[in-house]
């Protein structure tokens, strides 16, 4: 008798018939699930990252409502997905005819086994991230560019590391026992990806969101540019209608 435990698996594989269906599916639900972004906050000019694109019927929606100004970054570890199916491609523009036109798609298509990430990048990160749990705020500023960008899901960039010093300061400051626990990460070329979840209590004010003393843990995607060694431009994405339910200033309202 085999005992052996099998990854588990998509029991419909990936055939293009399979990939039909989902999209075809996706006009009987697009409606509901556009209502869902659209209360969820999701805007004009946000930058939006799909991580297991499948068929691409959300990519294409969320591309919809970011508009030219905001941009979809994409990736499946699934190699050829999105690129090498034209019968596919004509379902897609049918859903919606402009999405691709209207906003910049930057498309990672990457296979399970090509997600290794070069030691140097990873210690780097790993060493950034333990500066970052220990609130050393200038060993972290170590692994930046003079010109590092910060960009966050409310589409505010901040620049330079004198001033993203001061944004992190205010974040352990805010939250004095705020940690990160990276989950996942890979490199593609001159940039990387990380999923972490961060946890903390909010006892002290947060830009303009005042102390509540509550604890969170909200799930943050990081998208990196590396640069001669160092990060030059992050842009994050986080949680935020999750962390402002969990600390009491946004009710659990059903959809």
């Amino acid at each position: 008798m085999d005992t052996a435990q099998k990854s588990p698996t998509y029991v419909h594989g990936h055939p293009a018939g399979e990939l039909e269906r989902l999209l075809n599916q996706s006009r009987f639900y697009g409606e509901l699930t556009e209502e869902v972004f659209r209360r969820a906050g999701l805007a004009p000019g946000m930058r939006v990252l799909d991580a297991g694109h499948g068929a691409g019927d959300v990519s294409l929606l969320a591309a919809s409502i970011v508009g030219p100004a905001g941009s979809v970054l994409i990736y499946d570890k699934q190699q050829g997905l999105w690129l090498n199916n034209s019968k596919l491609n004509r379902v897609r523009r049918s859903i919606k005819p402009t999405h691709e036109q209207q906003t910049r798609m930057n498309l990672i298509q990457k296979t399970k086994g090509s997600f290794d990430m070069s030691t140097e990048v990873e210690k780097m990160l790993k060493d950034h991230l333990a500066a970052y749990n220990s609130h050393d705020v200038e060993k972290m500023a170590a692994f930046w560019t003079e010109d590092i960008v910060l960009d966050d899901i409310r589409g505010k960039a901040i620049r330079g590391k004198q001033e993203l010093k001061d944004y992190v300061s205010g974040i352990f400051a805010a939250a004095p026992d705020v940690k990160k626990e990276l989950k996942l990460f890979f490199t593609a070329g001159s940039h990387a990806v990380c999923e972490l979840v961060e946890t903390g209590t909010q006892t002290g004010a947060l830009g303009r969101i005042p102390a509540t003393g509550k604890s969170y843990s909200a799930r943050i995607a990081w998208i990196l540019e590396m640069r001669d060694g160092k990060i030059s431009r992050l842009a994050a994405y986080w949680d935020a209608l999750g962390f402002l339910q969990q600390v009491g200033l946004l009710s659990e309202a059903p959809l």
